[in-house]
């Protein structure tokens, strides 16, 4: 027997499979060089010393904050590490943060929170949400970081932040990250307008799966990517090529349901054939679908049994032990398995 973790929410579930099956535990390491962030820092600055705060400013961060990316946060602290050593007094310094990609306000919070504790290690005391603020014709942002990645089956970048916060003021300059697979930087570029990001190569967020595997073991890198639907039901859409003969074993808490109200109501109507006007969170439902029309899926959730099998076409356990009896029931134990335990970022190809 094998041991397999995966994480579910905050915790993990585990399974063992059976020495007679093939296993093959797909965690691509980078193929590239990750950039050094604390260097970037530098460069910048360096590159725009016209631009940077100065001493006797107030001087105000925008981060797009991205879960499970390897060296994110030292990014983040690299730069306020690097303003506060220009001379700008860390009262000075407001950092506003984002987590749309999640879809609540709990986890805007979350966010919120986690930075400050970091944060007002180095002294800086303002740190909110976007949703607390109130934009004023006078506001003003002098650096953002918006990364770039492949997020609800496409590729997401600063233009997308600051579509989705059409309120905020344009940065004076921009970080912008680009995340490959699993959460690791493939670059960092910078400059002073949003159009500095270009589409990532496709190597950088692809994971292929070899060997075409009977049964697929498929994480979501627990919380908060899977606090609900809405924020993971993507990362099982991202699959692309031949899945027929696949029983695929998807891996979510869902913990606090389906997500938002907006979601809730697109899913019911697609499911019903009332899809209405379409949009990204058409088109993923859409996909889950089409795909759960082509092949078994087992969903292990705290989502109820009635939503994931009238609502989702697919089967519901609350243990992943029961959703491998499941798959060697339609298969056997002496399958070709195939565990993707961290898929964030990435288009998975079969």
């Amino acid at each position: 027997m094998v041991e397999i973790w995966i994480k579910f929410g905050k915790t993990e579930v585990f399974s063992d499979i059976p020495q007679e099956a093939t296993l093959n535990i797909v965690e691509p390491q980078p193929t590239w060089e990750t950039p050094n962030p604390s260097e970037v820092i530098n460069n910048l600055f360096d590159e725009y010393q016209d631009l940077m705060p100065h001493e006797a400013s107030e001087t105000t961060i925008l981060v797009d904050y991205i879960h499970g990316v390897y060296e994110y946060d030292r990014l983040l602290f690299s730069l306020l590490v690097k303003i506060i050593e220009k001379g700008v007094e860390p009262e000075k310094i407001k950092v506003i943060t984002s987590a749309w990609r999640y879809g609540t306000q709990d986890i805007e919070l979350e966010v919120r929170d986690k930075l400050r504790q970091e944060f007002r290690r180095i002294g800086i005391q303002k740190i909110e949400s976007t949703g607390e603020i109130t934009w004023n014709k006078n506001g003003k942002i002098d650096i953002a970081v918006l990364p770039t990645a492949y997020w609800q089956n496409k590729i997401t970048d600063p233009t997308h932040m600051l579509e989705k916060h059409n309120h905020i003021p344009e940065p004076k300059l921009i970080i912008n990250p680009t995340v490959g697979y699993s959460g690791y930087i493939s670059e960092i570029k910078y400059g002073d307008k949003p159009e500095i990001t270009n589409i990532p190569r496709e190597e950088t967020y692809l994971i292929k799966v070899e060997n075409n595997p009977e049964v697929v073991i498929l994480g979501s890198n627990g919380h908060p990517t899977d606090y609900t639907l809405y924020s993971c039901m993507h990362i099982l859409t991202s699959i692309q090529g031949k899945v027929e003969d696949t029983v695929i074993l998807f891996i979510a808490e869902c913990g606090k349901g389906l997500g938002p109200e907006t979601f809730i109501q697109k899913l019911i109507n697609i499911k019903t054939g009332e899809s209405g006007e379409d949009d990204e969170n058409g088109y993923v439902i859409k996909r889950w679908l089409e795909l759960t029309d082509k092949t078994k899926v087992c969903m292990t959730t705290l989502l109820p049994s009635s939503i994931v099998e009238t609502l989702l076409n697919a089967k519901h356990s609350t243990v992943l032990d029961d959703a491998l009896v499941y798959a060697w029931r339609i298969k056997s134990k002496s399958s070709h398995v195939a565990v993707i335990p961290n898929p964030l970022f990435a288009l998975i190809r079969m």
